[in-house]
């Protein structure tokens, strides 16, 4: 599978409708699967795991539930 072949199939799903995040979920996991080298599908877990190990990463959803608990509890309005 080549790069141009990538880049059609990626363009044709975001053509066709589908959302950007799922055309380039769909086009990088038919890429391993379809690769010829069989590294590419162990290589798949470790970079989950490397991306959950960045801890900058793991703030944002810290942050989104402090801003939704300060709006449920109504401290968000006291502070305007």
């Amino acid at each position: 599978m080549s790069i141009e072949l990538v880049l059609i199939v990626f363009f044709a799903l975001i053509l066709a409708g589908v959302p950007m995040a799922f055309s380039m979920i769909i086009v990088s996991t038919t890429y391993f699967l379809l690769c010829p080298s069989p590294e590419f599908i162990l290589l798949i877990p470790a970079k989950i795991f490397e991306g959950l190990d960045y801890i900058v990463l793991t703030a944002i959803p810290f942050f989104l539930l402090g801003g939704e608990v300060m709006n449920r509890s109504g401290m968000a309005e006291r502070l305007m």
